[in-house]
């Protein structure tokens, strides 16, 4: 299958450069649906579904332990699910931490294809500001979902305590670079 798209955007640029750039930009925006993994499912066994509407979307979201002043958001990374910050839970929780989580637009059981950073980062953002009133607020985000905690905190008046970052790429170029190389994009 790579190599049909490899074939196809490596024509597509030597005959319409535009439309290639406008094709390929579409196709990076879309999610692939996986299915929840088996180490996934406790987490949404587990977790206290709630939905929150950003416009006209109705997204789920979860929460974990009791009510509390101190509150940690996990946020994962594309084409993956809120499932998949699993592993985190018990030890917050140990901490006497409420935690928080969604399903990114476009993943997890969401019924769209398609989301984008400055669509992710401004659901985030709703979700942020519809949190219970809290003393501390921690955020442990994964790749993607660093860069939407990024993007979305620089334009709001909220402070975290603590930031951590599972992430590697720190310039967006190279993501767009690798992308180009991948699907062969003149």
């Amino acid at each position: 299958m790579l190599k049909l798209i490899q074939l196809y955007f490596s024509f597509l640029s030597k005959v319409s450069p535009k439309l290639a750039a406008k094709k390929a930009f579409n196709f990076f925006q879309t999610v692939r649906k996986k299915t929840i993994r088996n180490r996934e499912k406790p987490f949404y066994d587990k977790a206290t579904h709630f939905t929150f509407k950003y416009k006209n979307e109705t997204l789920d979201a979860y929460r974990f332990g009791t009510p509390s002043k101190d509150i940690v958001v996990l946020i994962h990374g594309w084409d993956s699910n809120a499932g998949c910050m699993y592993g985190f839970v018990d030890e917050i929780l140990k901490l006497d931490k409420q935690i928080y989580s969604f399903n990114l637009p476009a993943h997890g059981f969401h019924k769209t294809k398609k989301t984008n950073l400055f669509h992710s980062k401004n659901v985030f953002k709703t979700f942020l500001e519809s949190l219970p009133p809290h003393d501390s607020l921690s955020i442990v985000s994964h790749s993607f979902g660093s860069a939407l905690t990024a993007y979305a905190l620089s334009e709001l008046d909220i402070k975290a305590n603590q930031l951590v970052f599972l992430t590697s790429p720190n310039h967006i170029i190279e993501i767009f670079d690798d992308y180009k190389q991948l699907i062969h994009l003149g």
